[in-house]
């Protein structure tokens, strides 16, 4: 999973509601965003935080939430935006790069949701996707490769045990020459 190097830090002024991204207002879509909320005055206990992140058309439309916000200190809270969502990465279909509109908002206690006007977040395609091979080096294993994998498992002592007699089957019967070797001595697994 990616993880942007940057974190969003966002400065809230809890008595004018208003929320000022101070820096990393572009993530990358398939990747982590880490946020980080700095309020001006500690809003006391009970304190709930949200980041929407939604397309800016005439009717804007979810496309990544965080609602995880983590109290770090009286003032300060912060959580990970999952720019995972398949909604956004059906809104990034196509695109290099798309602003959305992106909003905090924050409850007390349990009681109305404050919620602050818009500001902008850019969204970016990750310029590297995981290669089949590397060129003269290391062959990788794709996700698509271990997924495959995977789905190949046998699932039932039926199906391992069908395996591990066909293997046994398939080792040689008379001592290998090189040590270290499986082979079938009389019917017992053994090692050259």
């Amino acid at each position: 999973m990616l993880t942007d190097s940057n974190d969003m830090n966002i400065a809230i002024t809890i008595e004018d509601p208003s929320a000022k991204p101070g820096s990393a207002s572009t993530m990358v879509q398939g990747g982590q965003l880490p946020i980080t909320l700095t309020l001006d005055a500690s809003p006391g206990s009970g304190a709930a935080f949200a980041l929407a992140l939604a397309t800016t058309s005439s009717a804007p439309a979810l496309v990544a939430y965080c609602d995880n916000f983590v109290q770090q200190d009286e003032t300060t809270w912060t959580g990970m935006l999952d720019g995972t969502d398949s909604r956004l990465a059906a809104a990034m279909s196509g695109q290099e790069t798309q602003p959305f509109g992106a909003q905090v908002s924050w409850s007390l206690n349990g009681g109305s949701p404050v919620i602050c006007p818009n500001f902008t977040i850019t969204v970016e395609q990750p310029n590297t996707t995981e290669p089949a091979t590397s060129d003269g080096g290391p062959t990788y294993v794709t996700s698509a490769m271990l997924t495959a994998a995977i789905a190949a498992l046998p699932t039932t002592g039926a199906e391992i045990g069908v395996l591990v007699t066909a293997w046994m089957a398939s080792l040689p019967t008379a001592l290998p020459a090189t040590a270290g070797v499986a082979w079938m001595n009389g019917g017992q697994l053994s090692l050259s």
